[in-house]
């Protein structure tokens, strides 16, 4: 049992990591796209807290108690966002977790992960458009990944939009490497997606030399 307090499913492959199998739930990966809108701060904006420099959330499990705030950020997020009820069927599944980033009480980013095994896929991923840039989803991640390494995780595997360059060295400062190119990946406008994979181990011997030094 990890730090948020769910156990590792045994015996079982990763569906899709080898595009052998893409189920319809797979469609939409590992999005941080550019906000949509011209919205403009408002009150809300200042219960986040909105200051200089990088944010440090309080990463924790949500529950379908998150679902409207889920929606609200998806729909802020990509070019084809989930649904409501693509948000509650991921809390049905069980090889499925949904992670949250909070500040104050405002849920400011979340990313949805399948796991299977020793392996981990990145399937959705996405933060408040008032506070991407300010180290929220490289926290979140990196919290995450934390805890599936304890959990006896070894690879992690994303697939992310070819023009998303932001999720891209996002990704590539985490230590994923680029493993392939998946063509036509996505439905909504047949644009190729990158496959990025990451060994888990090799991530957290980096981090461990960064505190030594």
């Amino acid at each position: 049992m990890g730090r948020f307090g769910w156990k590792r499913p045994v015996g079982l492959f990763l569906l899709g990591i080898y595009g052998v199998i893409q189920p319809y739930w797979l469609v939409m990966t590992a999005v941080l796209e550019s906000p949509r809108g011209g919205e403009g701060m408002n009150d809300k904006s200042q219960q986040l807290g909105l200051f200089e420099g990088d944010i440090v959330p309080v990463v924790c499990r949500l529950s379908p108690a998150s679902l409207d705030d889920l929606s609200r950020i998806e729909s802020e997020s990509s070019q084809a966002p989930w649904s409501r009820k693509f948000f509650a069927y991921e809390f049905e599944n069980t090889f499925s977790r949904t992670y949250g980033a909070r500040v104050g009480a405002q849920l400011v980013g979340f990313v949805v992960i399948h796991v299977v095994a020793d392996e981990v896929h990145i399937v959705n991923l996405a933060v408040d458009q008032r506070l991407r840039r300010r180290g929220v989803a490289r926290q979140l991640v990196l919290e995450v990944l934390d805890d599936l390494h304890c959990q006896g995780a070894e690879w992690v595997y994303l697939e992310v939009r070819v023009g998303n360059q932001a999720a891209i060295s996002l990704y590539e400062k985490l230590g994923f490497y680029r493993a392939g190119l998946r063509r036509k990946y996505y439905s909504d406008n047949g644009e190729d997606a990158v496959l990025m994979t990451l060994k888990l181990g090799e991530l957290m011997a980096r981090r461990s030399g960064e505190v030594a030094a």
